[in-house]
């Protein structure tokens, strides 16, 4: 029994027919993808900058290459769910190596810095940047605490490619790949317009009075000014760094995870953890408020377009798999 049990909980189909999880979340999707990794190459090729293969990128070549053909065999025997998890896991990989790489590229054109519009634009909403940095550093606990929201999709990725298939909810692991992705690239492309440097910079705020809130983001800045000036010209991909201000894609995740786990048991953990990351945001992530709004915006039209296209996980659909399809073997 135990052994039935454990098959229908790591191999049973879920809530796709098989001929829909080869090449899991969409054979489209794939398309997609070869066509920007395409794209990338030529921009790459015509640009000063040098993509590196460095041993990292080479063993992440080699998983890729390795990942692929096994989730499609697992797939064809007939493991569902395990199926959409590599898939997933390969799909994942390469995503973010296209969207750092094109995050790269697009820095790199140095248009106009727009962080005297954005800091505009939150005075006109009426957002006091510096007043909440005073607030956040005059509470140690608080700024932990965001802090370790801020940090929170590094478990919450992994956490949501391993469960939602073991719920056997394929559905809603295609729409969160889908959704990633192409949230993903729109932040990239529209941050191309509005590059920043972020308000720690623009407000000059002094080391001293950053405090405990310093965001471990302000990474990005070395990279970014490089870039701009013409002076970056090895990309490493394991050395990346997020380079976007408007919109926030911090943001976008944080609405992910809890999209993602609707109508689950993690449903108000997701939730509120998102609550308090898209509050952490301005202060850890060296964020504008205008950020997050954007990124609200991205999310809410790229959901509203894959709901039009038939790509979400209707209530209905979801409904009718059970959380663990373990009595399907009883």
């Amino acid at each position: 029994m135990m052994k039935r049990q454990l098959h229908a909980l790591l191999f049973a189909q879920g809530d796709l027919p098989a001929r829909r999880i080869m090449l899991f979340p969409h054979p489209l999707a794939w398309a997609f993808l070869a066509l920007l990794a395409a794209g990338v190459a030529a921009w790459f090729a015509s640009s000063p900058m040098r993509f590196v293969f460095d041993e990292d990128m080479r063993a992440t070549a080699a998983s890729v290459a390795l990942l692929l053909p096994l989730a499609a065999f697992v797939t064809w025997r007939g493991f569902g769910r395990l199926g959409a998890f590599l898939f997933t896991l390969t799909f994942f990989i390469v995503t973010g190596i296209l969207g750092r790489a094109l995050n790269y590229l697009f820095v790199a054109l140095a248009l106009p810095l727009r962080d005297d519009w954005l800091a505009r634009a939150d005075t006109f909403v009426g957002f006091d940047w510096p007043a909440m940095l005073a607030v956040v550093n005059g509470h140690p606990w608080l700024a932990e605490l965001m802090r370790f929201a801020y940090a929170s999709y590094g478990f919450l990725l992994p956490l949501t490619f391993v469960l939602l298939p073991l719920m056997g909810r394929l559905r809603r692991l295609r729409e969160f790949l889908l959704l990633f992705t192409i949230t993903g690239l729109l932040t990239v492309a529209i941050g191309a317009l509005f590059p920043a440097l972020g308000p720690y910079e623009h407000y000059a705020v002094p080391a001293a009075a950053r405090g405990v809130a310093l965001p471990e983001g302000q990474a990005f800045i070395a990279d970014f000014l490089a870039l701009r000036s013409g002076a970056f010209r090895d990309f490493v991909v394991a050395k990346a760094e997020g380079l976007t201000a408007f919109p926030s894609f911090h943001t976008i995740m944080a609405l992910l995870f809890a999209f993602a786990f609707r109508g689950t048991f993690l449903r108000w953990p997701a939730f509120a953890l998102g609550v308090l990351t898209i509050f952490a945001t301005p202060v850890m992530g060296g964020h504008y408020f205008v950020d997050l709004l954007g990124g609200v915006a991205v999310f809410a039209i790229t959901a509203l377009a894959l709901r039009h296209m038939g790509m979400l996980d209707e209530p209905a659909a979801a409904a009718s798999a059970p959380l663990l399809a373990v009595q399907a073997a009883e």
